[in-house]
């Protein structure tokens, strides 16, 4: 093609990788739902296609860490979403199990404790509109993430109840109800 035409095209947008163009789309659309939702897990209600490409993510990274040659996840890709604060392998906080997630659940719920040591309560979910809006944005820009755990760890508490196996142990929910009470 002459550089003239390759100049034309580039005028209108032409977009000469579509796979690269679409994962961009992605990665754009993954930003803007995390600064409303505060989290990256991406209901499939919300949108499907966005939930697909978190999974896929998560996948290839899991793939990746295996030794397994990933090329949709090269490192400038990894980088991107580092910037962002994706998590790469956090999709239920509670139902987390290994020795590196319980300090996922330890964090979650320090921060939880912060939260109520801030606001006097744990009724996160109250503050999303607010913070949404902008009219006061959170004072740590992490409390966005405890919405999903609170939610998760209702779940889990729900199945503990029941006797059936989930993530949490008396000693959680023993912490789980101090901060309630």
């Amino acid at each position: 093609i002459k550089d003239h035409r390759i100049d034309a095209l580039n005028r209108t947008g032409f977009v000469w990788n579509v796979l690269e163009h679409a994962w961009d789309l992605n990665f754009s659309g993954l930003e803007s739902y995390y600064a409303e939702h505060g989290n990256f897990d991406v209901p499939k209600k919300h949108s499907a296609k966005l939930n697909t490409f978190v999974s896929n993510l998560r996948k290839a990274m899991r793939r990746k860490k295996d030794g397994l040659f990933q090329k949709e996840l090269n490192e400038e890709r990894v980088s991107r979403l580092n910037s962002i604060g994706f998590i790469w392998d956090m999709k239920h906080p509670a139902r987390q199990r290994s020795v590196g997630e319980h300090v996922q659940f330890d964090y979650l719920y320090d921060l939880l404790a912060d939260f109520k040591e801030t606001y006097g309560h744990v009724q996160v979910s109250k503050m999303m509109p607010i913070w949404r809006s902008g009219d006061e944005p959170p004072p740590r820009q992490e409390y966005k993430r405890l919405p999903f755990f609170v939610s998760s760890v209702r779940s889990e508490h729900e199945l503990f109840v029941e006797g059936k196996s989930c993530a949490l142990n008396e000693e959680k929910v023993l912490k789980l109800t101090e901060i309630t009470s």
